[in-house]
């Protein structure tokens, strides 16, 4: 049985969903969690759990002048995987 989380008390606070998949059972779900989360609660079994692949949240999003809104990171800062260029900060997609 699924468990469901009331979110009233973070209403303001910027969260993060997606498709979270458990350490343990390899159960997967969609999850709901606020932005800085390293691990979630598996629903099925209690175990950590992970967001996996491409997440999104509510707020402002970087997205770079040619549309795209996938980027690399490395010790120099975040670049577009498609153009190279640097992101632009507060865009939405």
């Amino acid at each position: 049985m699924s468990k469901v989380v009331s979110l009233d008390s973070h209403r303001t606070s910027p969260h993060l969903c997606g498709l979270a998949v458990c350490l343990s059972c390899k159960h997967e779900w969609s999850a709901v969690a606020p932005v800085g989360t390293v691990v979630v609660i598996c629903p099925k079994c209690d175990c950590d759990g992970a967001l996996k692949g491409f997440i999104r949240h509510d707020g402002d999003s970087w997205v770079c002048t040619c549309g795209c809104d996938l980027f690399r990171y490395d010790r120099k800062g975040a670049y577009c995987i498609k153009c190279g260029v640097e992101p632009i900060f507060g865009a939405k997609p």
